[in-house]
């Protein structure tokens, strides 16, 4: 596809864009076309992760979103494309994942199940978000976000990844009978609060437009003011007091 040239091609008009601009960056030419090419990127051959789902936490590490940015940039920046004897390489002088992703207008974040959603791990955050980071870094506009929503395959959809995520504190985290059952469970039961409210603030970090203030706030309504009359505060102070005082 990248090399057809009949009709509207974007693949192709997109790969002979990232060729030139890594030409002009000094990039020899058959480098240049392999990276034009490549697809796919990701970490180190021999680690794991983006990076982002502990840096963000450690808040005094960093100052500015552009420190996460480059970071993200730096960890995701190999390639794994059409020749596998140059799988896990970077071409020097140049992020050629960074020059991909310049001009990005929307990314997508896939769901089957119902068991994971947008606060269950960091991945979402690290991923997604990271992505959304990593362009607003380089073109000065965030992409629009989208979830593709598997979980009933006979209504499968395409979602805005802010009314997905809305959605879930509202059925989760905010919800009664949610809350019950992680009080059933007692110091696990925090734990699994406690890291909602972390990866919340995960997308506060890397793609602020995801998340809003009156959500921030019933975080505090419901654990710590216990608007919802669950008893959150005596479970908290008998089970793990040092998840409230995180809350």
């Amino acid at each position: 596809v990248a090399t057809a040239d009949a009709g509207d091609n974007p693949v192709a008009r997109h790969t002979v864009a990232v060729r030139q601009r890594l030409l002009d960056k000094g990039v020899e030419a058959d480098v240049a076309d392999r990276y034009a090419r490549t697809r796919i990127y990701s970490s180190e051959q021999g680690s794991y992760g983006s990076g982002l789902g502990g840096k963000v936490l450690a808040t005094g590490t960093w100052d500015k979103e552009s420190e996460l940015a480059e970071s993200y940039l730096a960890r995701m920046q190999y390639g794994y494309g059409p020749d596998p004897k140059h799988w896990g390489e970077i071409p020097q002088g140049v992020n050629a994942y960074a020059e991909q992703l310049r001009g990005t207008q929307a990314a997508v974040l896939s769901r089957s199940s119902n068991l994971y959603g947008m606060l269950t791990t960091d991945d979402p955050f690290s991923y997604l978000g990271g992505l959304s980071l990593a362009v607003r870094h380089l073109d000065g506009a965030a992409p629009s976000l989208y979830i593709s929503n598997l979980r009933d395959p006979s209504t499968s959809k395409v979602e805005d990844a802010a009314r997905f995520l809305a959605r879930e504190l509202q059925t989760r985290q905010f919800h009664p009978g949610w809350i019950k059952q992680m009080q059933a469970e007692g110091y696990a039961g925090t734990l699994e609060v406690v890291s909602s409210m972390d990866n919340f603030w995960g997308w506060q970090a890397v793609d602020p437009d995801t998340v809003r203030a009156d959500q921030w706030q019933a975080f505090n309504d419901v654990y710590v003011n216990d608007t919802l009359h669950l008893g959150t505060r005596e479970w908290f102070e008998r089970s793990n007091p040092n998840a409230l005082a995180q809350i």
